[in-house]
């Protein structure tokens, strides 16, 4: 059963947020003892004729039950209920492990009706056994309604080495349950801002909210039904996504979709806190790519999308997922956090990134061909600069470029930005500008630190040797996120 999410549910997720920026592993995946090794021997999905004496095989839907309940489940064995034993450092015992021993390469397990959610930390690792990856299919589900891949409510989980494809429903939704037990599937705002007349939205308790909705305000101590941090608790949130392909066919060249196309469906849907898509190393990097909605959906606080190929196959492919690359979800109020970098952003129906008001920083991403801009914020298209705004940033002016050869090319520019703290400017080329006149960026060029005030100069240096003519264009980072990508500047 689902419902829509209200915006009150920021407030509920901020007890897990704290914890995990307490314990100092804000992201990552806590240490501890392993729980159970739950092995799944079948590739088969649903009722299946054992001879007298033989064993029970063990399939995907009795291994996570087996892990929810911690009780034997078909041939799967009983999980261990798992507890945190440190919070800093975070520490949590008794993860339980879903294995595989099914074959060698890309085995398929197609799937004849939805999986059950998962609602107590797991692991689940399609690497193993000999196989490269676990490829899990929805296509041969018959539902009138959205059945999705994996629906996650609890926290710390890890999907590892999967291939997910053809679900009706998203790929992955990292979620969590409200206050009347209801699982949360849907965030609260996926539109855009409509009206952007008044003052720009931010805290909906502050004198800038726009609008002003004192009921979104918690009382002292927060709401009676707030979420709590223990495992498998309604406050959901952790979760690991690394090695896996959601949207594509086991060789990550082809696109088998997720999802319904609508604007609150996505390849990965994120609705907690502290998750992290992808990673800092090439083995761990996801093709979220050819889903029928967003590529990934955001609507939490502290979430990191790390080094993924987002409307790219693994061979470079156009793959595009048919709305945004990433959509940063929140309407009016705006209250996700997120740290989107290193990734290939590309091939995508709607923009690349769309992070609308929220503190968002974007860096060095590849970020190009897509159907919208490159990166959107605020407003729906271009938005203009605005000397007393801080949040989003204003987008750098470049003014000119120089070749000094053997040093690269010079690349000076301007920006007037109110700010804490000084801005990182990052400069991109690419060879084509973008339609409007704002470039995207294909490939990361240089950066420099500029200190905040009225119309800034800076100087970079791209220390490639660029041929052929091409663009430059740049985006500026604070604290408050990141801006939209500036005006080309022929090379």
């Amino acid at each position: 059963m689902t419902k829509m999410r209200h915006g009150r549910w920021s407030w509920i997720g901020v007890a897990l947020t704290v914890a995990l920026a307490w314990s100092g592993q804000a992201g990552a995946q806590p240490s501890g003892t392993p729980g159970t090794t739950i092995t799944v021997n079948s590739l088969g999905d649903g009722f299946i004729v054992t001879l007298p004496g033989q064993p029970l095989p063990c399939q995907l839907r009795d291994a996570i039950q087996a892990a929810n309940t911690n009780k034997a489940v078909g041939g799967c064995p009983a999980g261990v209920a798992p507890h945190v034993v440190s919070a800093s450092p975070l520490r949590v015992d008794g993860i339980d492990r879903i294995a595989f021993s099914v074959g060698t390469g890309t085995p398929r397990i197609q799937l004849r009706t939805g999986l059950p959610s998962i609602t107590e930390a797991v692991t689940i690792d399609g690497a193993t056994g000999g196989a490269t990856r676990i490829e899990i299919s929805g296509g041969q589900i018959f539902s009138l309604g959205a059945v999705h891949g994996f629906l996650v409510t609890g926290t710390y989980s890890t999907f590892k080495s999967l291939v997910i494809n053809g679900f009706r429903g998203n790929g992955i939704v990292l979620s969590q349950l409200d206050g009347d037990g209801l699982v949360i599937v849907t965030p609260a705002k996926p539109e855009r801002p409509e009206d952007v007349s008044g003052s720009l939205p931010g805290d909906p308790c502050g004198p800038s909210a726009f609008p002003s909705d004192p009921s979104q305000c918690p009382p002292p101590g927060g709401f009676p039904d707030d979420g709590t941090t223990t495992i498998g608790s309604t406050g959901g949130g952790g979760h690991t996504v690394i090695d896996c392909l959601i949207g594509t066919d086991a060789t990550g060249s082809k696109a088998v979709p997720n999802g319904p196309g609508t604007a609150d469906s996505a390849g990965v849907v994120v609705l907690t806190a502290g998750n992290v898509i992808g990673g800092t190393t090439q083995v761990s990097r996801n093709v979220i790519a050819g889903n029928a909605g967003h590529g990934i959906l955001l609507d939490g606080r502290n979430n990191k999308i790390f080094g993924n190929l987002i409307g790219s196959g693994l061979g470079g492919q156009s793959l595009g997922n048919q709305l945004d690359g990433v959509f940063v979800a929140g309407g009016q109020f705006a209250g996700a956090t997120c740290e989107i970098r290193d990734n290939t952003i590309t091939a995508n129906g709607g923009d690349g990134v769309d992070a609308g008001y929220n503190q968002c920083s974007i860096l060095s991403n590849r970020i190009s061909g897509n159907g919208g801009l490159g990166t959107e914020r605020a407003e729906v298209g271009v938005t203009a600069n605005d000397p007393a705004r801080r949040r989003p940033p204003n987008t750098p002016e470049l003014v000119a470029s120089r070749f000094t050869f053997p040093s690269g090319t010079v690349i000076a520019g301007q920006l007037t930005q109110v700010a804490l703290q000084p801005i990182t400017v990052e400069i991109f080329y690419s060879p084509t500008c973008d339609p409007t006149g704002h470039g995207e960026g294909r490939s990361f060029a240089a950066s420099v630190l500029v200190n905040p005030g009225t119309r800034v100069a800076f100087l970079a240096t791209d220390r490639v040797i660029r041929i052929g003519g091409g663009f430059y264009t740049a985006t500026a980072t604070t604290v408050d996120g990141t801006s939209e990508f500036s005006l080309c500047l022929p090379l």
